[in-house]
C-alpha cells in the first residue's frame, strides 16, 4: 500500500510540473525589476486539450503502475512533448528534445538520494530535474514537431531560445 502512495505522489508531482511550466506571477515580475533589470515580455499560449491528452495519460498511468515507477521517465518526456507540441510564446512554437532513457539516470540518482537522504535531497532533486527539463526544451526548428502531427508543424524557427527568429519564405 506504501509503494502504490508513493507511486502516487510521485506521478502527481510530475503531471503537475508540466501544468507549472511558463507560468510566470507578478511577484516575479516586481521581483526582477526591482533589480533595474527589464523582464523580458511575451505571449505564452496552450493549444492541447484534455481529451487530446487523455489517451497517453490513461497509457503512461498503466504502465508506470505495472512498471513499479521505472515508467515515469518516458512518461514524463512524453508529456513534455505533448506540452511543448501544443505551446507557443509569441506565435513561435517550443520542442522537447528530451528522451526516457536520457532522463532515466537522472532519475534513478535523484529517487535514489532522496531516499537514503529521509527526503532531505528533494529540493536539490527537483532542482536537477528542472534543469535538465530547461536544458532540454528549446525553440522548434522546421520539421521538429512534424512527426506528432502538430498544428505548428509549418512553423520553422531556430532551435536555440536565444536567436532571433527565421524568417520562412515560400519556394
Amino acid at each position: 500500500m506504501f509503494l502504490w502512495l508513493i507511486l502516487f505522489v510521485i506521478l502527481a508531482a510530475v503531471f503537475g510540473a508540466i501544468g507549472a511550466t511558463g507560468k510566470a506571477t507578478k511577484a516575479a515580475e516586481q521581483e526582477s525589476l526591482q533589480g533595474g533589470h527589464t523582464m523580458p515580455q511575451g505571449k505564452f499560449e496552450f493549444h492541447g486539450s484534455g481529451l487530446g491528452f487523455l489517451g497517453q495519460y490513461i497509457l503512461s498511468l498503466i504502465l508506470c503502475i505495472i512498471t513499479f515507477g521505472l515508467f515515469i521517465p518516458w512518461a514524463y518526456t512524453t508529456a513534455q512533448k505533448w506540452l511543448c507540441q501544443h505551446t507557443t510564446i509569441d506565435g513561435r512554437p517550443l520542442t522537447f528534445k528530451g528522451s526516457g532513457i536520457g532522463f532515466f539516470g537522472e532519475y534513478l540518482l535523484i529517487v535514489f538520494l532522496t531516499v537514503i537522504t529521509f527526503g532531505l535531497y528533494a529540493p536539490w532533486g527537483y532542482c536537477r530535474f528542472m534543469r535538465w527539463q530547461t536544458r532540454n526544451t528549446y525553440f522548434a526548428g522546421i520539421g521538429d514537431n512534424e512527426q506528432s502531427g502538430s498544428a505548428f508543424a509549418d512553423r520553422g524557427r531556430q532551435t536555440s531560445p536565444l536567436a532571433p527568429p527565421v524568417a520562412v519564405r515560400p519556394s
